[in-house]
């Protein structure tokens, strides 16, 4: 399917929106560049969508609210996806904290390294909004966050069962959606910024669309549309409006009629999307997302300054975005998906079980 190739966008885009500063230095008269780069954040909300789409595609009638054992092993299956990741990388920071010689203690990183913080992203509750301030693996919060909307998901899927007309369910898909920028415009958030203050909301409200979404999809009254051109046009104006401030919340909203023209599988953006290199990167996307910060924290305050004298912002760039990448492919076949497959394996073949 192409929305995995999506993920693959939505996980760059929030790792070349860090690396803007030096991207605006190596090509200072790329205004574009800057200002598609400037919206790189919305790459998270793009997942939350994702995520609440395939959620729902692969969970909906699989969890039952009279069926504790059920809604058990759905959120192990997603405990197993997301935390042995991010606790290995919360370790790899930790390290570092101790061993590089003055990691942590300039610029945006002062004061993001409390014990306390340290406890609440363990406990993966970082992004529920009881946190001060963005600490450690800083975009991990909206892990957290969607954490919190698996806990709630048997819910929602009892929701979705009761659902059965399409138009109802695209209704109620923007109903959330603006409930949502409302509520953001309330607490100062009118621009999608909000993180661990309000950012359940953010990724809560996005998700539940993306379910809702799905069951509009499941149910299929809308199959003739010209869903390719559709798709093209929902990107390519999400891509337009990043050149004007102000523009968040009509991106947002064309990421949610993109993903559920993509979800058809027609014309060439979703071709493009289902090429394998792109699919690949989709599903290392995960590492993609959690470890692109923890390589640049690194590098600040290790090599980085070597790298720059060495070969120049140009070279310091290319280093780490390999890194990054390449290091992505490492987790992902290291941590990532032996951890799933080995707990999943565990928890299924208890007797209990």
């Amino acid at each position: 399917m192409p929305l995995t190739g999506v993920r693959a966008f939505a996980a760059l885009w929030v790792v070349f929106y860090h690396l803007r500063p030096t991207i605006e230095r190596i090509f200072p008269d790329a205004h574009g560049l800057h200002a598609f780069l400037a919206f790189g954040y919305l790459g998270v909300d793009l997942f939350a969508f994702l995520s609440g789409f395939v959620i729902a595609y692969n969970y909906f009638d699989r969890v039952d609210l009279r069926q504790p054992r059920e809604i058990g092993v759905f959120l192990w299956i997603r405990a197993t996806r997301i935390f042995p990741l991010h606790w290995f990388l919360l370790l790899v920071l930790l390290i570092a904290r101790f061993t590089i010689p003055g990691f942590g203690d300039r610029g945006i990183d002062v004061g993001r390294w409390d014990a306390s913080d340290f406890l609440q992203h363990a406990l993966m509750l970082h992004g529920w909004g009881v946190a001060q301030h963005l600490a450690w693996n800083v975009p991990s919060w909206t892990v957290s966050a969607e954490w919190l909307c698996y806990l709630l998901f048997p819910l929602m899927a009892a929701l979705l069962l009761r659902i059965g007309d399409g138009v109802v369910a695209l209704t109620l898909a923007s109903a959330i959606l603006g409930a949502t920028k409302i509520a953001l415009d309330a607490t100062g958030h009118a621009d999608f910024s909000a993180s661990v203050s309000w950012g359940a909301l953010r990724i809560g409200g996005e998700f539940v669309a993306g379910c809702l979404l799905w069951r509009a999809f499941a149910i299929g009254r809308f199959e003739r549309a010209p869903w390719g051109a559709i798709a093209v046009a929902a990107f390519g104006t999400a891509g337009f409006l990043t050149r004007w401030p102000g523009t968040a919340f009509p991106i947002v909203c064309c990421f949610g009629v993109g993903i559920f023209a993509l979800a058809h599988a027609r014309g060439p953006l979703a071709w493009l999307f289902a090429l394998p290199p792109i699919v690949f990167l989709g599903e290392i996307s995960y590492s993609i997302y959690l470890l692109h910060w923890v390589v640049l924290r690194i590098f600040e305050y290790s090599i980085g300054t070597s790298v720059m004298r060495l070969g120049g912002r140009g070279f310091a760039l290319a280093l780490m975005i390999v890194v990054i990448i390449g290091g992505s492919v490492l987790t992902y076949f290291g941590v990532e998906r032996p951890a799933r497959r080995r707990l999943r394996a565990w928890f299924l073949t208890t007797p209990a079980r």
